[in-house]
């Protein structure tokens, strides 16, 4: 389709020049021939404490897999035979729509590209569709939208799942893009799981890398049987320790060239309005 007034912008994925630390921890495994090695069916325990440390959650358990969507896929797979319904958004992601239903669970997709909802999914439209016993799939920030949900948002759409024993996905994969950024976690541990990626903020994309993180006794249902018992890629959790240790001064950085990248964006956009 011609879409001359289109701008194309990448994958969303970090394209600036790794921390060095990262460079060399990949190459330092590589010396060491790792990649010779299963790793450990739920990933590397300092990773894991990092992850669990960085989300502000030291009492949840962690899981690595083979990218934010692996975590996705085994979320949902594995629960799919005792859930009623998935509830997501359009604009949205369409892949746990399509992992449900290879076990026949129907999906509600709620639309709310709209400023009536503040392009969010809202708690009273969600009621109008959940069931008991649902799962709620919630990405947050919102790609492609950039909505970010506040605390109150977020309080209501946890209690409806609290009262209908519905579980909640929350997909953080842009959350080190947000301030002030609230984790469902925190709202209703007993029943939330975070997603967490490596791909955004610290450009790993192509190792594959990500997390699930939930209270023990809920990841259990996940880690009793991990999608990756052999282990996700040791290169990858090497360079993701050390991306997780030079986090502050390179995050620092990396937000301040995304808002001049913003910048430019916006200025453009105005200049093709006129």
């Amino acid at each position: 389709m011609d879409r001359p007034r289109m701008v194309w912008m990448g994958q969303n994925t970090t394209h600036l020049e790794p921390p060095p630390e990262v460079v060399e921890a990949l190459l330092e495994s590589t010396r060491s021939r790792e990649f010779q090695l299963y790793a450990p069916a739920l990933g590397f325990e300092e990773l894991r404490g990092l992850i669990a440390e960085d989300l502000g959650l030291p009492d949840f358990e962690v899981m690595i897999t083979d990218g934010a969507v692996g975590g996705l896929h085994h979320i949902c797979t594995a629960l799919a035979p005792s859930i009623t319904r998935l509830v997501t958004s359009d604009p949205g992601w369409p892949w746990p729509a399509r992992f449900v239903a290879l076990a026949g669970v129907p999906t509600s997709t709620i639309e709310i590209y709209s400023p009536d909802c503040g392009y969010k999914l809202q708690a009273g439209r969600l009621e109008e569709v959940i069931e008991e016993g649902s799962l709620i799939y919630l990405i947050d920030p919102l790609n492609p939208l950039g909505s970010v949900y506040e605390r109150g948002e977020l309080e209501a759409i946890v209690d409806l799942a609290r009262r209908t024993e519905s579980l909640l996905v929350h997909d953080c994969t842009y959350r080190h893009f947000a301030a002030g950024h609230t984790l469902a976690a925190e709202l209703y541990p007993e029943g939330t799981f975070t997603t967490y990626s490596f791909s955004k903020w610290l450009g790993l994309a192509g190792l594959r890398l990500g997390a699930v993180v939930a209270r023990p006794d809920l990841l259990d249902r996940l880690s009793r049987v991990p999608s990756n018992p052999l282990g996700a890629n040791i290169q990858a959790q090497r360079a993701a320790i050390a991306g997780l240790k030079a986090k502050g001064e390179w995050l620092e950085r990396l937000l301040d060239v995304n808002a001049g990248n913003q910048r430019i964006v916006a200025a453009h956009r105005k200049a093709l309005t006129k």
